[in-house]
């Protein structure tokens, strides 16, 4: 036997008062009680270390009642926890179902709403590469200042793909 076996014992590493009542080998905790009949628990894994109170000591309440509760009310929180882990991807599908669904109600079937052009002039939608002088080179106006004209807040150096515009009638 070797020579620091001894100090493996209980007597010689538990406080004094303190002794081992039992194992939970589902949690692989220790469970010692006290002198005045309260209850505590080891590490994980560990057979010693720092110790937390459980349960303070009862008169009316048996060794065996109050360990067996404090070991029921640790499975109850494993099996909630456990619980919660599985519904948890459940409700994100169900966040995103829900996000995706409020997307498409709140959108407008096609993009935008079509723009109302005074009567003197018609819409025209920017494709593509289009600058506001090409815009008006290719409807024949004189000069791009009327584009800016006809779309009060028109910023010609960020025209958005799909926008539409009014277009002057060069003839009137």
């Amino acid at each position: 036997m070797a020579h620091y076996s001894t100090l493996d014992e209980d007597e010689n590493r538990l406080p004094e008062g303190m002794t081992r009542v039992g194992y939970d080998a589902d949690t692989g905790r220790y469970t010692y009680q006290d002198s005045d009949g309260s209850y505590w628990e080891g590490p994980s894994g560990a057979r010693y270390g720092r110790l937390e109170r459980v349960e303070d000591g009862g008169q009316d309440a048996g060794p065996h009642d109050a360990l067996l509760e404090a070991q029921e009310q640790r499975a109850i929180k494993a099996s909630n926890k456990r619980a919660w882990q599985y519904m948890l991807p459940f409700f994100l599908i169900i966040i995103v179902f829900l996000l995706m669904l409020f997307r498409f109600l709140n959108s407008s079937p096609g993009g935008t709403a079509p723009i109302r052009c005074p009567q003197d002039s018609y819409s025209y939608a920017i494709k593509g590469g289009d600058t506001c002088w090409s815009i008006a080179h290719l409807h024949e106006l004189s000069d791009p200042q009327l584009l800016r004209d006809a779309n009060p807040g028109l910023d010609c150096d960020n025209l958005a793909i799909g926008k539409e515009i009014c277009i002057p009638d060069p003839n009137e």
